[in-house]
């Protein structure tokens, strides 16, 4: 039987894979995305749907396992092995030790699980393993000090999948007579705590910049290039809901939030010089008349959105 919030779960995680997939494809940039979160998901299916082939539940069922794993390997691909989407790869940023996770949830796989065969420790490995294999990306969120906003979608979808499987297993156990799942349950509440800072802070950024959006240039002090001459709202970075250009420094909100938090103040620049930590990133090296990567004086090393394509 589907129940609507597993299957909105589904369909909140099957979203996330899409949107993310979508970002490296077309931007030709896995800029703030975590190939070592990636790895981890990767190996999560891998040892979760060993079944598939021994087991046959449903079309459904196999299409979303496929896909999952799928997507997973793909955007490892992409990351390692694209020559373009390798280059935005943040790796002095992505430094998490994941393989520290591995023998942790792989022990308590071993000790705690419904039966000692092989799929069922596999299975178990899986569901501690997927509880805090989102670590490495919220630390890269973290580190960048840019909260990307399709990045920021993928992280709260994946949240909201995890959620939605709790409320899952909360209505299965009221209404199948007490049944339930414990380690998933309680994996899937650990998994859900650590995305907590994450919703605060993603819904934080979301009503400040919905504020900004209606502010008028007689209602603060903005650079004229920032504002629409026909309607007066200003014109604003999904990155960080400055205006555009962002006036950088203590200008910047993204900076502001930063600074009320950790005390510093820091902005990243483009591998061209440009401003980047909210703009988002810009080549002002392109030549006039095209914005591929054989009109762009950056070099090969630039990761601007301007430069990075090849055609």
């Amino acid at each position: 039987m589907m129940y609507i919030f597993r299957l909105l779960g589904d369909m909140s995680h099957l979203a996330a894979g899409v949107l993310l997939i979508f970002k490296i494809h077309s931007m030709k940039s896995c800029a703030g995305v975590s190939l070592k979160t990636q790895e981890l998901y990767a190996l999560v299916f891998a040892t979760r749907y060993l079944d598939i082939f021994i087991y046959f539940i449903s079309l459904y069922n196999s299409v979303m396992k496929i896909f999952f794993f799928g997507s997973s390997l793909s955007i490892v691909w992409y990351i390692r092995h694209h020559k373009i989407v390798h280059k935005s790869y943040d790796k002095h940023l992505d430094t998490f030790r994941h393989y520290f996770l591995l023998l942790p949830c792989f022990l308590l796989a071993l000790v705690t699980n419904e039966r000692f065969t092989f799929l069922e420790v596999m299975w178990t490995f899986s569901v501690y393993l997927e509880a805090i294999g989102i670590l490495p990306q919220l630390v890269l969120v973290r580190r960048t000090r840019n909260n990307d906003n399709l990045i920021g979608q993928y992280v709260f979808l994946l949240g909201a999948y995890k959620a939605f499987y709790v409320l899952n297993w909360i209505y299965r156990y009221f209404a199948e007579r007490h049944f339930v799942l414990w380690i998933s349950l309680i994996s899937g509440i650990i998994q859900v705590s650590l995305y907590a800072g994450f919703f605060y802070y993603y819904f934080r950024r979301t009503a400040m910049t919905d504020k900004l959006v209606f502010e008028t240039e007689s209602e603060s002090l903005v650079l004229p290039s920032s504002v629409d001459l026909e309607s007066g709202i200003r014109s604003i970075s999904d990155s960080c809901g400055c205006p555009m250009p962002c006036p950088g420094g203590e200008g910047c909100q993204g900076c502001q939030f930063n600074a009320a938090s950790s005390g510093d103040i820091e902005h990243k620049q483009c591998s061209c010089g440009s401003h980047c930590g909210c703009n988002p990133c810009g080549c002002s090296d392109a030549v006039s008349g095209g914005s591929t990567k054989a009109f762009c004086k950056c070099g090969d090393s630039c990761t601007c959105a301007t430069c990075a394509s090849e055609i």
